[in-house]
């Protein structure tokens, strides 16, 4: 990362990463709008 120096082995661990610096969440619920840096979080709150 550019921004703090992390190290990462591939290039969506990185892209998620990075969206912790810049605040973008592109990944919202469809029920309530709460938003995600990754997909993860949207799959993990959906259930």
């Amino acid at each position: 990362c550019a921004e703090c120096g992390r190290g990462f082995c591939d290039r969506a661990a990185l892209a998620t990463h990075r969206r912790g610096h810049t605040g973008e969440r592109p990944f919202a619920c469809a029920e309530c709008g709460k938003a995600f840096a990754g997909s993860a979080g949207l799959l993990v709150h959906q259930r």
